[in-house]
């Protein structure tokens, strides 16, 4: 069989070192929330901005994660891109400040403060790739990244008020979920290599437990939200994601030491989380009109 040609090797090595689906979360989730903030149908030019803007600020933090991990990487997940010799280190590092770089471009172009709104989400997703990430501060920086990016969006809609603090405590129990969904398979990895993140301190029992309490209070208070405002579409997205999150969390009871169906959580609940942060922003659509 003929081996695969160095270059499209790493280009494939980039395109793993991002980490694709949780970009693809974030992107097509932030897409969604854009269109619901705007309340009408935005302009091509500002929801194309505003997609880039994500985008980039994803890749530099996903490509990044990967640069810092390469060599606690070379010992526990010696299949990932830079130790697997499918990419340098540098072509994974020059990625991320080229992504960096345009991140700013397009991102200035909205003004001063959601350029400052979005660098300090962006700069949150950094210092959890730097140093959070091993400590039990680990989610500190999931949720300054992302209740950051549902701000600017916010304020991208000139409708970043009061009402969006209710809506915080959602936010937050969403980013438990999802945090300990996207670390609940590299738990025995990471207290390999001593860190102390909420998963590797619960164990898989205790994690998956953590995920379904946090799931089922965002979905509660979706519920609840969206009969206090009367929103059927808030309620069908708060619906939709009770399934999902239980669909997802039932495929799980027997897999505390089935690594490749403990994978598969993330892939199966983020749906089911786009589909509550949907609902939030209509909540939140109701309340200010």
């Amino acid at each position: 069989m003929r081996e695969t040609p160095a270059p499209i090797r790493a280009v494939v090595g980039l395109g793993r070192s991002v980490h694709p689906f949780p970009v693809l979360v974030v992107v097509a989730t932030s897409t969604l929330l854009l269109l619901i903030a705007q309340r009408h149908a935005p302009g091509a030019g500002l929801l194309t901005r505003a997609v880039l803007v994500v985008f980039f600020s994803q890749v530099a933090i996903g490509s990044l994660n990967d640069f810092v991990d390469r060599d606690s990487d070379a010992t526990v997940q010696p299949y990932k891109p830079i130790p697997s010799g499918q990419v340098s280190d540098r072509a994974v590092l020059s990625l991320c400040i080229a992504s960096l770089g345009a991140f700013l471009v397009m991102a200035a172009s909205f003004g001063a403060v959601p350029l400052a709104l979005i660098s300090a989400a962006t700069a949150a997703g950094i210092a959890y790739d730097v140093a959070l990430k091993p400590t039990p501060f680990a989610i500190v920086g999931y949720f300054g990244g992302f209740l950051g990016l549902g701000a600017w969006i916010l304020r991208l809609a000139d409708r970043l008020t009061i009402w969006y603090v209710p809506l915080l405590p959602v936010g937050a129990a969403l980013l438990v979920a999802a945090y300990l969904a996207q670390t609940y398979p590299d738990l025995e990895h990471d207290r390999a290599l001593g860190h102390r993140g909420l998963a590797a301190l619960l164990g898989p029992r205790h994690t998956l437990l953590a995920i379904g309490a946090a799931y089922l209070s965002a979905t509660a208070a979706g519920i609840s939200g969206a009969l206090f405002v009367r929103s059927g579409a808030a309620l069908a997205a708060s619906l939709a994601a009770a399934l999902m999150g239980a669909g997802a969390i039932g495929t799980q009871r027997a897999a505390a030491r089935e690594l490749a169906r403990r994978r598969r959580l993330f892939y199966l609940i983020a749906p089911g989380i786009a589909c509550l942060a949907a609902a939030s922003f209509l909540i939140e659509a109701s309340l200010t009109d």
